[in-house]
């Protein structure tokens, strides 16, 4: 009995340490770039040349694009928030290399998240310099 929560000590240690190094990593691999916070789940950076998403639980980028492929920045409409169940959206839609569009939508769902998801929305718009 002892010894499996040793065992389960150690592992979740090692995964913790895993997860340190992952979180370290990305800061200093976007060091030069703009965090941006989307909701307890995901947050991001913009480069030079690139917005970046990552998920926060495994600090692992799950999306990047290029910021010149922006085609439009806009808050989601009433069906998207049904869809998502989401208090807010923010659509992204930009270019993928083969030229065909591609759609992330963003969910913002704490308190304030109609005034986050604004906020969000002209932090990305001038990064992008995309106007809508």
């Amino acid at each position: 009995m002892l010894s499996a929560a040793l065992v389960i000590a150690v592992v979740l240690g090692l995964w913790s340490l895993n997860v340190f190094f992952k979180k370290r990593g990305l800061q200093a691999r976007f060091s030069s770039g703009t965090r941006f916070d989307i909701n307890d789940s995901l947050y991001g950076y913009v480069t030079n040349t690139h917005f970046v998403l990552i998920a926060s639980s495994l600090h692992e980028e799950i999306l990047s694009f290029g910021r010149d492929r922006l085609q439009r920045i806009e808050l989601g409409s009433e069906g998207d928030r049904k869809e998502r169940k989401s208090a807010e959206v923010v659509v992204l839609e930009w270019r993928q290399d083969n030229g065909a569009p591609k759609v992330f939508k963003l969910d913002v769902y704490e308190p304030n998240s109609k005034e986050k998801a604004e906020r969000l929305l002209e932090f990305l718009r001038k990064n992008a310099d995309v106007r809508e």
